[in-house]
């Protein structure tokens, strides 16, 4: 069983986890952290960083990249062995006007977790981040790729 954790930079019991790989997905990294970054989660939509959009339209231009990127994150997933983080910048500190942490961190987990099927991987949302911050499209008990299609067809 793999482990596949969605965090910040500052979250130190993952940080500090030698037998945890970790992996920026951020648009960038903060300047003294300089882990290998996986762009095929980055918020980056046609060489933009996708930012300053309110939270749907966010949702929308972001499911967009893991949609086109679908393939090569499914070929990253199945060769992971051991547990991973994935680190984006998001944290409670540095959204105080959201009740929950908004991150892409959050889709890039529901991207593995449809990916994943029936394999018995566990996925940890830590540092605030949750299902409620989406409003009105909720992550149901099989929220999966489906969702995402409906996100971008616009069927929210």
């Amino acid at each position: 069983m793999t482990r596949f954790y969605f965090t910040d930079y500052w979250d130190e019991d993952i940080i500090l986890d030698k037998d945890i790989e970790k992996y920026s997905i951020a648009a960038w990294q903060p300047k003294k952290f300089n882990f290998p970054t996986l762009e095929i989660f980055q918020p980056i939509l046609d060489g933009k960083p996708i930012q300053h959009v309110p939270p749907r339209e966010y949702i929308f231009l972001y499911a967009q990249v893991l949609k086109k990127n679908y393939g090569d994150i499914a070929q990253w997933f199945f060769h992971q062995k051991k547990d991973v983080a994935l680190l984006c910048w998001c944290n409670k500190s540095r959204q105080k006007k959201f009740p929950n942490v908004m991150c892409h961190t959050i889709l890039a987990g529901w991207t593995l977790e449809d990916i994943n099927h029936s394999l018995f991987n566990e996925f940890i949302y830590r540092s605030g981040r949750n299902a409620d911050w989406f409003g009105s499209v909720h992550r149901e008990s099989e929220f999966g790729w489906e969702t995402i299609e409906n996100i971008l067809e616009g069927r929210y």
